[in-house]
């Protein structure tokens, strides 16, 4: 592949040695046949990126633009099919139906990712807005409101974005109306001094409307190049949020981090059965005794994640998919009260101390072998 470079013939057969050996569950592994593989797709899309086609291999640079593209359309699919089937969100959903309006703000949103602008679109191709309005369609017209989405971020283009597009015809109060997604951009920071003013340039509608739904794509709360704190100060309790991540360790540092933060009250199941080392163990975890249907949060991997596989900046034969993973619930959601809380208390829990680390749970998402973002 010609994309990762050793001192010596010899720890390059070492390594590639230790992947093909690795049992199953155990270890990152090395460069291998499957990883070599995968790193000379990596060589494919990044040609299509530049604009560098394969004039030998027409197939080939069709199947890479089909990756490259399925990674940009991740994130309205992923947005259109979470919002609408997760639990958390049908509460906001419902509400959106009797206003008539589900307003998303996409936080930390940039021009070349979540607004396409990297994307060299073949002759054809669906435009950012079309694609948008293609995955959010059916929730549009199976909730009977329109949609209303706003990327904020200080990466988002200079030149503002407002678009609209028809999503479909609803029936509300035995009329029929238009379905309609409106599509805004704003170069800012999300704190309160923009919450608080209008937008220049905009409908005349004033400060942006409280949004239904909060959504962070790859935002990287634990990154130390990022001070998120100002913009989840500014999300009130009780907002549905997702925040997606480009690997398992991320997801789990993110979660945690707005756990320590104090921006949510618990952590998703799945992340205490990785943190205490297996599946019903309470290990004197304040939370271990909460029925898993009272939470509202979720942890997983992302169904809607694209088809591209990308080689790490920092470690060689580390691969990744962009939205591999996510999780979302309410943002300072309580827990419900039960019968346990009360014993919880008579114990002398810290109810604001993370889950202490007593072993790590072997997970299949860390593994190359088994992890599906590489099949």
């Amino acid at each position: 592949c010609q994309r990762v470079a050793y001192c010596s013939p010899e720890c390059r057969a070492a390594d590639a040695a230790t992947s093909e050996s690795e049992t199953e569950g155990e270890g990152g592994g090395g460069h291998g046949s499957v990883v070599c593989a995968l790193l000379r797709l990596c060589d494919k899309d990044e040609a299509i990126d530049e604009g560098d086609t394969n004039k030998k291999s027409a197939q080939e640079d069709e199947e890479a633009r089909d990756r490259v593209r399925s990674e940009f359309e991740s994130y309205p699919a992923t947005l259109a099919n979470v919002v609408s089937s997760a639990p958390c969100y049908q509460s906001a959903l419902a509400a959106a139906e009797k206003g008539g309006v589900l307003n998303v703000h996409i936080i930390g949103a940039s021009e070349g990712v979540e607004l396409f602008g990297d994307y060299r679109p073949a002759k054809g191709e669906p435009s950012v807005r079309e694609s948008y309005a293609d995955a959010l369609s059916d929730l549009a017209e199976h909730n009977k409101f329109s949609i209303n989405i706003n990327f904020v971020g200080p990466d988002c283009p200079k030149k503002r974005m407002d678009a609209f597009d028809k999503l479909g015809t609803i029936e509300k109060g035995g009329k029929q109306m238009q379905a309609r997604l409106m599509m805004e951009s704003h170069r800012s920071n999300y704190d309160k001094k923009f919450l608080s003013e209008s937008p220049s340039g905009g409908y005349g509608r004033g400060p942006l409307s409280a949004p239904d739904v909060v959504v962070f794509f790859n935002p990287g709360f634990t990154c130390p190049d990022y001070n998120w704190d100002g913009a989840l100060a500014c999300i009130k309790p009780g907002t549905p949020f997702l925040v997606t991540t480009n690997t398992e360790f991320e997801g789990i540092a993110d979660c945690q981090y707005l756990y320590e933060k104090g921006f949510i009250s618990s952590l998703p199941p799945m992340i205490r059965d990785i943190i205490e080392g297996g599946e019903g163990s309470d290990n004197g975890n304040e939370d271990a005794d909460v029925d898993d249907n009272e939470s509202d949060l979720f942890f997983g991997e992302n169904p809607f994640a694209g088809m591209r596989v990308r080689q790490s900046g920092n470690m060689a034969n580390d691969l990744f998919v962009k939205n591999r993973w996510m999780f979302g619930g309410i943002f300072g959601n309580k827990l419900k009260k039960n019968s346990t809380e009360k014993k919880r208390k008579e114990d002398g829990v810290d109810e604001g101390k993370l889950p202490e680390k007593k072993k790590k749970k072997k997970s299949k998402g860390n593994t190359k072998r088994s992890n599906p973002a590489l099949i």
